[in-house]
């Protein structure tokens, strides 16, 4: 069954934009996501030991969110359920967050 125009789980054209670098992004091996609290000491020292560069927190916290979802879900293959509160309280709905859990994944 077709969901109604209303139901349909849409994104902004500056979403679709952080959800595509984040899958071009998980690609990359020598990439990180930043951790929820920002960039700790240890994370800093792990990435200058083995190459590793951390990706800098976007400005935006629900875009973020989203690009933190998107990546650790494409890099890791199995859902970010942990990111998954953070998309709901940035007011994503449950539609969207499956929708971008199936492209991730």
């Amino acid at each position: 069954m077709l969901l109604n125009k209303t139901e349909a789980p849409t994104l902004t054209d500056l979403e679709w934009q952080v959800v595509k670098v984040a899958i071009a992004d998980a690609a990359k091996p020598r990439l990180t996501a930043p951790t929820t609290g920002g960039t700790s000491r240890f994370a800093r020292f792990y990435a200058w030991a083995t190459g590793t560069k951390l990706l800098a927190p976007l400005a935006d916290p629900r875009l973020e969110a989203l690009r933190r979802f998107v990546f650790v879900s494409r890099r890791t293959r199995r859902l970010a359920e942990a990111q998954i509160p953070a998309l709901l309280e940035f007011g994503f709905s449950r539609a969207q967050v499956t929708a971008l859990a199936t492209l991730s994944v």
